[in-house]
């Protein structure tokens, strides 16, 4: 990449200032900073201005089911907080089996609802509009950079958001761009902490 960035007739961009800044130090050169363009279906911006219908709080994991993303911290986060209702996408259809022995408890749980595999697209705004919070408890250490189509479309919607600090979802919130809290440390303990708040 350092060889190909020595020419100066190639713009490089990045679409994030936080991805745009590392790659400028790494580089030694400007590399400018291109949202990606995406565009919302006017449906998920209507029905953010309903409620939905729950006598308790629903929360939204929507995504791959990565350790990175923080899958494997589910099932304590939900034993944390039975409180709460949990709507959690499970792709791919076989990733609960890292919960090994947990497996069968989060499938019977009375608070949680697995939606298992791929979404299509009105399913999953589907899933983002039936939730009051949408939760990405990803390890900061492994994705400081990247962004994040999940946050954006959650904050698009008008969903409160908890996300890992250092992060560009973090520098998003502390701009004004949504509404939510963010986590220090990679733990449930931390994260159920910041869904408390």
């Amino acid at each position: 990449l350092g060889q190909v960035a020595d020419d100066q007739r190639l713009l490089l961009t990045a679409n994030s200032s936080r991805m745009a800044d590392c790659l400028s130090r790494l580089l030694r050169r400007s590399v400018e900073t291109y949202p990606v363009l995406k565009q919302y279906p006017e449906i998920v911006i209507n029905q953010t201005l309903a409620v939905p219908n729950a006598c308790r709080a629903k929360v939204g994991i929507i995504g791959y089911s990565g350790l990175k993303k923080g899958f494997h911290l589910i099932p304590e986060l939900v034993a944390r907080h039975p409180q709460l209702e949990w709507l959690i996408q499970v792709c791919p259809e076989n990733r609960d089996m890292i919960w090994e022995g947990e497996r069968v408890g989060m499938h019977a749980a009375h608070n949680v609802r697995l939606i298992k595999g791929s979404l299509d697209a009105d399913t999953y705004h589907s899933l983002i509009s039936s939730s009051n919070v949408i939760l990405m408890p990803y390890n900061a250490a492994i994705v400081p950079l990247r962004t994040s189509g999940v946050f954006s479309e959650a904050v698009a919607a008008g969903k409160v958001v908890v996300v890992p600090q250092d992060t560009w979802m973090a520098d998003q919130l502390e701009a004004g761009h949504g509404c939510g809290t963010t986590f220090s440390r990679h733990s449930a303990a931390e994260i159920s902490n910041a869904l408390d708040r």
